[in-house]
């Protein structure tokens, strides 16, 4: 049916029909087109921002009226006339002659939605005041949705105030980092690995027209080919440079023009740093125009009058200046620009505008000055980052890849900055780092907690996550909102989180607002979309895993979003991102209950991972859920699957993990057992009922519990090495693989798992025989490890001889009055090799020498320190602990022999002279002469 209007030519059938749905449909944005009570949904984003693909899948999923406006449209009538011609085209039939409004009450238009592109071509004209009356008398079935570069006109803005609102800003068509990797692994078929998607999401900020454009630029080409492009050099083609002279710089005035062209030295603008710059005093005016007509022009800081222009547009400018002025007069300019800029205190720009003069000098002082607060910068630009040699930046770079999920790059970047860090601050800074990000790669060592002010917060909470929820008892206000979370406290979680106080846009403060807005979208007390727009700002801050959580989380709402959280879920495990897959696993399920089902196979994967990494707390809650799920669904499993989760939970102490576990036992024909109080976690069983041990590894095992031997009568040598496995490293972790290697191997892991699990039962029956099943306080479960647990009171050799022996390592270059105690209660812990009755057993033979040769270290420093008191007693009694420990020390031999010296036995300082010459002569050494003895 053609759209002629009556008396005139016909209307192009392009201005009133719906464009072909190309392009990533995105369902976050129909969330908004969509939602209820809205009659007018204004979508104003500069050009190439996807507004017309947007309508477009829009227009494809219902009934809409099409109408593309353009600068001839701005009478009353031809809006009117153009309005008609696209109800009849969407009706595909003739039209009565009412007015149209009296059309839009017709039963034939009931629910058809009146979608108006372009409209920022009627802006300010008769046309902008007509439909302003339309929209107004129009039924509220009828939404409106208009779209266009610009603000509405004042008529149209004067309407807002009047119906119901929605809108899709520039922020939202962005493209998240998410969706970058769906279009061009799903959409164009050309997928590119996850950190490069997050670096073409950063460099185009992730504008349709730009991602379009790389696709074009780059498809076809080999990936290797298509990651340098995405470095960057792609944003000067001739594409790019085509389509914002067109669309953006060709529109306005040339003084404008020349504005941005001239201001985008300074990478972040503001009116009093331009005026400087240009000489000009209207800089501030003009930026807020440009803002205000959303021409890739953002404003940063409303208070401090703060502006920068879109990434793209930022390079286009900036080649433009560089064509402008040459070489040597952009430098100087740049130079110019970055005087301006340090003295406004906006150092982080100023370090860009001196990189873009090449003026190293400038450089590396103001990284210097910069320091630490370069290395936790949320944000820094690409170019700074590629700076290698610098330390802080260094560390920049591993923390952006730890808001990535990446772990073991994360790791490596920290340890390298450590191999080569110019001061103990940046070292210590590195360890920091790198000890928080290896706490959480499955399998690695985990340092003691016997410190907690020296253990970094991330630390702690993967104590928590194990089960040891007693970590967190000083930790951070974030720490412990996180592991109220863990424990099912609702309430006190929110709580916490409202108190974290931390740089907005840190890890802390998104993780806070996700912990809130989680709880919130479940209890219905946040908005639908909170979750939504958090991901999307975690996103453009650079934390794009914090992102997939709060997109994993959102699915607690169904619908869509329950589809966008399962999304996230298979992203995080194509990526290997485990943590993130254990946490979105354990909401896509939980979302699934809520709404419809019972989602058996997610919840059995996200325990199983949840065992895998050893996240106790974490299992607890997986195995409650698949027990739920598998009662709902009445598997015959589900008793078991009950049962298990049961005994998780107790396990790790969270009594609301329990409550899963027995409604689900309650679900099934089985009578769940008596609630039991919950078995306290590793740390908390200090200061319980718990009898006192006494415990030595140095010099040959001997346990006694409450003041008395231990029976081992029946117990098997193999269980016997386990605990003393378990006792030299008492209250440390020991995985249960290090365990069956080193004690069954060659047996299969399965075989060699229950053989461990019988030993572990023969030792609790032996040393607590009055403990309840389950219930064992000495020889501990956490997680995927055992622990040999102190109770308070008890003393081991093991633990003091390592306490002193960390604390004299701390007071290194303190007065001998602090070291001297620390030295003499390790020597004193220490009595010989460790349990020597294991002989050559591998798992025993390494740390025996570390220890013995740990020993022999503190032995001759104190030796040294008395000599350098001029104690010679004291320091010749210290010299031959350390000889005899260790007889290859040639430093304890030479302070053994001063130490006589200085006591005046010339006879006992001639026979330790004769000693060390034979030891010498053993190993075939000439030794040379002690200058203390020929002085």
């Amino acid at each position: 049916m053609s759209a002629r209007p009556a008396g005139g030519p016909p209307i192009p059938r392009a201005k009133l029909t719906a464009p072909a749905a190309d392009g990533l449909d995105r369902p976050r944005l129909h969330e908004v087109l969509d939602r209820a009570g809205s009659r007018v949904v204004l979508v104003t984003a500069p050009p190439g921002s996807g507004k017309t693909t947007t309508l477009a899948h829009y227009a494809a999923k219902r009934r809409v009226a099409w109408y593309q406006a353009d600068e001839r449209d701005g009478t009353a009538e031809a809006l009117e006339l153009h309005l008609r011609a696209a109800i009849q085209v969407a009706l595909d039939s003739p039209l009565n002659d009412t007015s149209l409004v009296g059309l839009l009450e017709d039963g034939a238009t009931e629910g058809l939605a009146l979608v108006v592109d372009d409209v920022h071509t009627i802006a300010g004209t008769p046309a902008e005041a007509a439909l302003a009356r339309v929209i107004a008398l129009a039924p509220p079935s009828t939404t409106f949705v208009l779209a266009g570069r610009r603000d509405p006109g004042p008529a149209l803005a004067q309407l807002q105030l009047g119906v119901g609102t929605a809108s899709l800003s520039a922020d939202a068509l962005r493209f998240r980092s998410w969706e970058v990797g769906e279009l061009f692994g799903r959409f164009y078929g050309e997928p590119l690995p996850p950190e490069d998607v997050a670096a073409l999401t950063r460099h185009t900020e992730g504008w349709a027209a730009g991602l379009q454009m790389f696709h074009l630029a780059t498809s076809g080409k080999p990936l290797a080919e298509r990651r340098r492009a995405v470095a960057g050099l792609w944003g000067r083609g001739r594409l790019l440079q085509s389509y914002l002279a067109a669309t953006v710089l060709h529109h306005l005035p040339a003084t404008t023009a020349d504005f941005l062209v001239w201001s985008s030295a300074l990478g972040v603008v503001d009116g009093p740093t331009c005026d400087a710059l240009l000489e000009r005093t209207d800089s501030a005016a003009v930026l807020d125009g440009l803002a205000s007509q959303q021409l890739f022009t953002t404003r940063v800081d409303e208070v401090a009058g703060t502006y920068r222009y879109h990434a793209v547009l930022q390079v286009q400018l900036e080649s433009m200046l560089a064509e402008r002025l040459g070489k040597e007069a952009t430098r100087s300019w740049y130079l110019r620009a970055a005087s301006l800029l340090v003295s406004a205190g906006r150092t982080v720009e100023a370090l860009r505008a001196y990189l873009r003069a090449e003026e190293l000098g400038a450089v590396r002082a103001l990284l210097q000055e910069l320091g630490p607060r370069l290395a936790s910068a949320g944000t820094l630009p690409d170019e700074v980052l590629a700076i290698e040699d610098d330390p802080w930046l260094g560390l920049a770079r591993a923390n952006r890849q730890l808001a990535a999920g990446d772990l073991a790059a994360a790791v490596e970047t920290f340890r390298s900055v450590e191999r080569h860090a110019p001061s103990p601050v940046v070292a210590a800074e590195s360890t920091r780092g790198r000890r928080s990000a290896e706490a959480w790669v499955p399998g690695a060592f985990l340092p003691p907690l016997t410190k907690p002010d020296s253990v970094p917060w991330p630390v702690q909470l993967r104590y928590a996550v194990r089960g040891d929820m007693s970590a967190l008892a000083d930790a951070p206000v974030f720490a412990r909102a996180v592991g109220a979370l863990l424990r099912g406290e609702t309430t006190t979680a929110v709580e916490l989180a409202g108190q974290v106080d931390a740089p907005a846009h840190s890890f802390q403060s998104f993780g806070a607002r996700l912990i809130v807005f989680a709880i919130g979208t479940w209890q219905g007390t946040v908005p639908p979309n909170a979750l939504a727009g958090l991901a999307g700002e975690a996103d453009a801050y650079d934390h794009p895993w914090l992102a997939r959580i709060a997109r994993a989380v959102g699915g607690m709402r169904g619908g869509a979003a329950r589809a966008e959280a399962e999304q996230a879920y298979r992203e995080c495990v194509r990526d290997g991102d485990d943590w993130g897959a254990l946490i979105a696993g354990l909401v896509v399920g939980f979302a699934g209950m809520l709404e419809s089902g019972a989602p058996v196979a997610v919840f059995a994967e996200t325990a199983e991972r949840a065992h895998r990494l050893d996240a106790g707390t974490l299992e607890a809650w997986a195995r409650g859920f698949h027990a739920l799920a598998l009662a709902r669904a009445g598997m015959p499993s589900a008793e078991l699957e009950a049962r298990r989760a049961d005994g998780a939970s107790r396990s790790v102490g969270v009594p609301a993990a329990r409550n899963l576990a027995l409604y689900a036992l309650a679900m099934t024909d089985s009578s769940p057992p008596a609630p039991e109080p919950v078995a306290p976690s590793l740390h908390v069983v200090r200061g319980g009922g718990v009898p006192a041990v006494s415990l030595r590894c140095f010099g040959g095992f001997e346990l006694r519990v409450d003041g008395h031997d231990v029976d081992w009568q029946g117990v098997r040598p193999r269980a016997l090495a386990t605990l003393r496995m378990l006792a030299c490293q008492a209250d440390q972790p020991v995985h249960e693989e290090r365990l069956v290697e080193a004690l069954w191997p060659g047996m299969s892991a399965e075989a060699g798992k229950r053989n461990l699990q019988v030993a572990i039962s023969a030792l609790r029956r032996t040393l607590e025989p009055y403990a309840p099943r389950g219930r064992s306080q000495l020889l501990r479960r956490v997680g995927m490890s055992y622990v040999f647990t102190l109770p308070e009171g008890s003393d081991a050799d093991v633990v003091t001889f390592r306490s002193a022996l960390a604390r004299w390592h701390s007071l290194r270059g303190s007065s001998a009055a602090r070291v001297r105690p620390e030295l003499r209660a390790a020597l004193a812990a220490y009595s010989g090799d460790l349990l020597p009755e294991d002989g050559p057993a591998d798992w025993v033979v390494a740390e025996r020498e570390q220890l013995r040769s740990d020993a022999a270290r503190v032995a001759t420093a104190l030796a040294d320190l008395e000599l350098r008191a001029g104690d010679g007693v004291a320091a010749a009694e210290a010299g031959e602990r350390a000889v005899q420990i260790d007889p290859f020390r040639d430093q304890a031999w030479r302070t053994l022999q001063s130490a006589y010296e200085l006591t005046g036995d010339a006879a006992a300082a001639t026979q330790a002279r004769r000693r060390y010459a034979e030891v010498l002569d053993d190993l075939g050494i000439i030794p040379t002469p002690n200058p203390a003895a020929t002085a």
